[in-house]
Formats: C-alpha cells, sequence, structure tokens
C-alpha cells in the first residue's frame, strides 16, 4: 500500500505544520491520527453528542486545545463498540460519565488520556473493564534518514507468510499488528541464509485531515537485537509513508525506553499519552 522507496501514491497532501499543529484547527492531534481504521459512529464533547460531519469527521469547539474532552464511539470489526477519548482527565471523566448514560451496550474496549482512570473509575468498572496497559501515539511528518548499509525489501505474502508469522510469535507475540491483519505491507531484513531478521509494517489510515500511515508490528530476532535492523525498517517505512501521506503514526508502550530512543531520533514525538481500559481478566 505504501512503497516506502518510491514516494506512493502522490506527494504529501498536508505540511507538518497542518497535521501535527497545536493550534493548525479544531480537532485535537490525536483525533486528527486517529489509527483504529474502525468508522467514528458517535461522539461526545462537555455538551453532550456531537454530530458527525461525514464517516469519520466530527464537529467539536477547542481549537485544538488537548485539554477539551472528545469521546468518539467506534464501530467494532468483531461486534461490540469500543471507545476512544481525548482530554483534560477529570474533564474526561465527566463526559465519559455522561456516555455511560447514553450507551445501550457497554463497549469491548475503552482508550483514554493517561491519568483519566482514576476519575472514571466507577464508570470503567461499570463496563466490566480493567486497565491492561500505558501506551504513547507518536507521529511525524519529517523525512527521516535512511541507512544505507541495510537492506530493507518489501515482502510477498504468498513467498513470506510463514516466516512473517514464525518472526513476530517470538519476537513480538502481543502484537496487534499480525502478519493477517488486512491492508498491511510488510518490509523485513534479511540474515545472509535468507532467514527473515526483523520486520514491519505500514498501513494506510483515513483520518479526517486526510491519509496517513501507521507502522505496527516492527521486530527484531532478540538474538540480533541492537545491530540496528528495526531501526533501519522503520526508518524505511516512515520515509516511504511521509514522502507518500505526508504524516506517519505508531504506537509505542510507555516503558518501552529503547523504542522510544529509536523512534525519537526518527523524528516522531508524543501525541498523545494513552491507557488501554480491557475486559477484567
Amino acid at each position: 500500500m505504501i512503497p516506502p522507496s518510491d514516494g506512493g501514491r502522490g506527494g504529501a497532501r498536508s505540511s507538518g505544520r497542518d497535521r501535527l499543529g497545536a493550534g493548525s484547527g479544531p480537532t485535537h492531534p490525536f483525533l486528527r491520527s486517529l489509527d483504529s481504521g474502525l468508522p467514528v459512529v458517535g461522539c461526545w464533547t462537555e455538551s453532550g453528542p456531537s454530530p458527525l460531519v461525514g464517516d469519520a469527521r466530527w464537529d467539536r469547539d477547542g481549537d485544538g486545545d488537548p485539554a477539551v474532552p472528545a469521546v468518539l464511539k467506534l464501530e467494532g470489526d468483531s461486534g461490540g463498540s469500543v471507545l476512544t477519548a481525548v482530554g483534560e482527565p477529570v474533564r474526561l471523566a465527566n463526559v465519559l460519565r455522561h456516555v455511560a448514560e447514553t450507551l445501550e451496550t457497554a463497549p469491548r474496549g475503552v482508550v483514554v488520556t493517561r491519568g483519566t482512570g482514576e476519575h472514571a473509575a466507577a464508570t470503567l468498572a461499570s463496563w466490566g473493564l480493567a486497565k491492561t496497559s500505558e501506551w504513547d501515539r507518536m507521529a511525524t511528518t519529517v523525512m527521516p534518514d535512511v541507512p544505507a548499509t541495510v537492506l530493507v525489501e518489501r515482502l510477498e505474502l504468498d513467498h513470506d507468510h510463514d516466516a512473517i508469522a514464525e518472526l513476530l510469535a517470538v519476537a513480538s507475540p502481543a502484537t496487534q499488528h499480525g502478519v493477517d491483519a488486512p491492508g498491511h505491507d510488510w518490509y523485513g531484513v534479511r540474515a545472509p541464509d535468507g532467514t527473515l531478521s526483523a520486520v514491519g509494517a505500514s498501513v494506510l489510515r483515513d483520518g479526517p485531515d486526510g491519509e496517513f500511515a501507521h507502522l505496527g508490528g516492527i521486530a527484531t530476532r532478540p538474538e540480533l537485537r541492537g545491530q540496528g535492523l528495526a531501526t533501519a525498517v522503520t526508518a524505511h517505512l516512515t520515509a516511504g509513508g511521509v514522502a507518500a501521506h505526508g504524516m506517519v503514526t505508531l504506537g509505542m508502550y510507555a516503558d518501552n525506553t529503547v523504542a522510544r530512543r529509536v523512534y525519537e531520533r526518527l523524528g516522531f514525538r508524543v501525541i498523545h499519552e494513552v491507557e488501554t481500559w480491557r475486559p477484567a481478566g
């Protein structure tokens, strides 16, 4: 979907300031980079339900102020709904209480600004949810330097499906970007004997400000870490995504300091600190 070395489908659609600048529009940068791929079917703000505009657009106040709360309801891909939300935690917790009064069925997952859970504990518990992870959403509009000493090649699922699955099983078993996830373009680095040493995928997302690339499934065999292989894959995918669409996003667990250093060197910055709540047990 995003050929990193040839620029993909045309040039970047928006400048870095347009896509990530704090005051660049009425929508918080996290919501502008929503990467779930699920249709938005509802929205709430402090003033109550907010009308949607089109499939993945919504009206809200705040001019990009990250403190202003907004809650989006997404249509789940395997039944049920999920909520994704942003805003100052206390204010966001108040909005979630109002959301709970209007939902007919509990969501099967909630993603909120980090720190919201301690203020919305009763609401989240009423939905049978418990906190499962803390992570950061990162984004860049900057073209990175791509290492010239590591060959990154496009992988073909007809030939490489099982090899990608095997590498992910040993290097990143908890990834949500599995080899069978739809719409993913996989790239990797091979050892001299042809074995995959590192992989990563890019998937095209369509946000309110236009298309952008989201990265996932980035993994290196444990015994080969520290050689810059995942950095090379990430740089390759990032360069292609920036060239084609102007913005690239990814998510990382908050305590992954090694990955954070890599992503920051490649130009990524945190646009939202997140905690995820899923069914307890």
